[in-house]
């Protein structure tokens, strides 16, 4: 055997004779009780109090709350180009003052229920705050259809002030509104009343109305008599005027005139239109001579003369007389009815809105529609998902410079139905993902 085998051999003997190597065990974590509950309650304590504060923050109110005191721009009061449609999310004016003067009060909806898928809404003098009027929709009724039915809201020619109705029978007040600061003040009848808003008086300081004594309370009786007392309600005192004791047909868009010392009043019997003339101080009554067809009184221009609308031919026919003896001055014929006119931009110049049912096209139009000269489109409203446009009032003193903007709403802080709402579906979307983490964590541990 060589030296080689024998070298051989001594080492395989060495091997061979080499201890076995111990590998050490894998350590083993022991997770106690405190363990667990560190890692997983303190996250979820953790997760709680974020959404607790996200819920506290959504309840508080915001900086947006209050008035913010916007003035009448420079130019003129700004009216969109396009009115935004209806939105559950825009704050009320009880929540939110409007903090300058609104342009406009606008009726919306299809739908008449509670739940806000019919509102009437304000838009501020810079043409882009939102606020739902929440009071006039409060103080509404359901009306003979079974659906619910807006109280009136009538815009004073400043546009700081709005006079709100009441539809149902055995009316006890009318409200004014101070849209700036949000205040309110309540004016008594003297008696359980239903009673019509007709017009402010160009001052800002009376209210015409026509009342009906009426008292079964609870009633929808938005319609007074044909035998309605005409009524002036003075604001600085409270006190009521009675300017006509039966009117002897409905009030068919009554309006000041004289610079606010008439109201006139038209209306229709024997196929022949009668305008009277009604003195505030009770001086006589003038009646203008009478008019063969169908007219009735859709505005009183602000040089004194009166615009009449033909009914018998869907009010497409317009006819401008003298207040003082009835005589025609122009005749006007327009491509949709005029009903009543929003305001003037100038004598010659009325602000009309045509709805669209009468339009045809599912848009509503808000025009300058001067006598001579080329109609333009200063607003539309397209007739989206419960969003239609059926009634606009418009603030007359601030009508005359009124111009289109492009800005898109500003609805204010969200209503606190909605933030509670938010933040119940923040907590659940946050129970749900602790919940989901807690299960893979059992499923990590057990492995």
């Amino acid at each position: 055997m060589t030296s080689l085998d024998d070298r051989l051999r001594a080492a395989i003997h060495a091997i061979a004779d080499e201890p076995d190597v111990i590998v050490p065990p894998r350590p083993t974590v022991r997770v106690t009780r405190g363990s667990r509950l560190r890692r997983s309650v303190i996250p979820a304590l953790a997760a709680i109090a974020v959404l607790v504060a996200v819920l506290v923050t959504a309840l508080l109110p915001t900086s947006g709350g209050g008035p913010h005191r916007v003035a009448v721009p420079r130019d003129g009061a700004l009216l969109p180009n396009e009115i935004a449609g209806l939105s559950l999310f825009t704050a009320s004016i009880s929540d939110a003052p409007l903090g300058q003067p609104a342009i406009a009060v606008l009726n919306q909806g299809d739908l008449g229920t509670r739940w806000g898928t019919r509102q009437v809404v304000v838009i501020g003098v810079d043409g882009r705050t939102y606020r739902r009027l929440d009071l006039a929709e409060q103080r509404g009724a359901d009306g003979g259809d079974g659906e619910w039915a807006d109280a009136q809201a009538v815009l004073s020619p400043d546009g700081r002030l709005v006079a709100i109705g009441d539809p149902r029978g055995g009316s006890t007040d009318i409200v004014v509104l101070n849209l700036i600061t949000g205040e309110r003040r309540d004016y008594p009848l003297a008696v359980p009343s239903v009673y019509l808003l007709l017009d402010w008086s160009p001052d800002g300081r009376s209210l015409a109305l026509a009342v009906t004594p009426f008292g079964t309370r609870g009633e929808y009786a938005s319609q007074v008599s044909d035998s309605a007392e005409l009524t002036t309600l003075d604001l600085a005192t409270g006190a009521f005027s009675t300017v006509v004791h039966a009117l002897t047909s409905y009030p068919q868009n009554p309006c000041f005139t004289d610079d606010g010392r008439s109201i006139a009043t038209s209306e229709y019997a024997d196929r022949h239109s009668l305008v009277k003339i009604h003195p505030r101080d009770g001086g006589a009554v003038r009646t203008l001579p009478q008019l063969d067809g169908s007219w009735s009184l859709a505005g009183c221009d602000p040089d004194g003369s009166l615009l009449l609308s033909n009914f018998a031919e869907n009010g497409k026919s317009l006819r401008l007389i003298s207040a003082v003896n009835g005589t025609t001055l122009r005749e006007i014929q327009f491509p949709y009815g005029v009903p009543e006119v929003l305001a003037w931009r100038s004598p010659t110049t009325p602000i009309i809105f045509v709805s669209s049912y009468d339009t045809g096209d599912g848009t509503g139009l808000i025009l300058d529609a001067p006598f001579d000269g080329e109609i333009t489109t200063l607003s539309t409203a397209e007739s989206g998902f419960w969003s239609t446009l059926y009634g606009v009032d418009l603030a007359d003193d601030l009508s005359t410079t009124i111009a289109a903007t492009t800005a898109g709403p500003d609805r204010g802080p969200w209503p606190g139905w909605t933030r509670i709402t938010a933040g119940a579906i923040l907590v659940l979307i946050g129970g749900v993902v602790f919940l989901l983490l807690r299960r893979r964590r059992r499923r990590l541990l057990r492995r």
